[in-house]
């Protein structure tokens, strides 16, 4: 099993493994997935950049707002 695996976030004992090659990938394999492999700001045009930080910044406006109308309604008036 890997050490972040969810059976392991509820406080059971991890085994205890004579072989760290169990946990551990291959030298020269990476940890992480293939499809984060390789991306970064660079390999993006500047629209879609701007695309992800507007969708971003609609999201985060709808947030702040609803939670304040939610708290105009639960305070009642008050």
């Amino acid at each position: 099993m890997i050490y972040g695996h969810f059976k392991y976030s509820f406080g059971i004992r991890r085994p205890k493994s004579t072989n760290p090659a169990r946990y551990f990938p291959p030298t020269g394999q990476s940890r992480w997935p293939r499809y984060f492999i390789g991306r970064n700001w660079q390999n993006y045009t500047l629209n879609q950049k701007l695309a992800a930080e507007f969708v971003g910044t609609l999201f985060l406006l709808a947030t702040i707002i609803g939670s304040g109308i939610m708290a105009e309604r639960l305070a009642s008036g008050n």
